[in-house]
């Protein structure tokens, strides 16, 4: 669902690269706009999953995140991953392209979805990325 120059899916439905960006002042249009366009695109999405049965239109943000996972799982790709902190739940951007000093890239610790740091050996043992996992097989 994302790679190292995205954020983790959770951040990317609550907008945190719109937000970042505009903090960096790196957005090319003005934030409302960003912001606007941000939504109507997941809002795309979203419809599919719904139409593809994979999302009720109550979803909450976790039924969400596993849809989406259900949804690369129906791709002919033989080979699938998950972001680390995805299976961490954490919203964070691993990497911000075009910065340098600006952000901490690659110096972000992994964190769950409330910011609290955790090892990968937590990952092991959490249902989260447990039932996260189980969506892409």
């Amino acid at each position: 669902m994302t790679t190292h120059d995205l954020p983790p899916t959770a951040g990317y439905l609550e907008h945190v690269h719109v937000d970042l960006r505009h903090e960096l002042g790196l957005l090319t249009r003005d934030l409302d706009e960003e912001v606007e366009f941000d939504r109507q695109e997941q809002a795309e999405m979203l419809e599919v999953l719904r139409q593809r049965g994979l999302l009720r239109a109550e979803g909450d943000e976790e039924a969400t995140i596993e849809a989406l996972h259900k949804y690369l799982a129906w791709t002919p790709a033989l080979l699938r991953g998950i972001s680390v902190s995805d299976l961490a739940g954490d919203t964070r951007i691993i990497n911000q392209p075009g910065t340098d000093e600006e952000y901490p890239n690659w110096r972000l610790p992994l964190a769950g979805h409330d910011g609290t740091p955790l090892l990968l050996d937590d990952l092991v043992t959490s249902p989260w990325a447990r039932r996260l996992a189980r969506c892409v097989r």
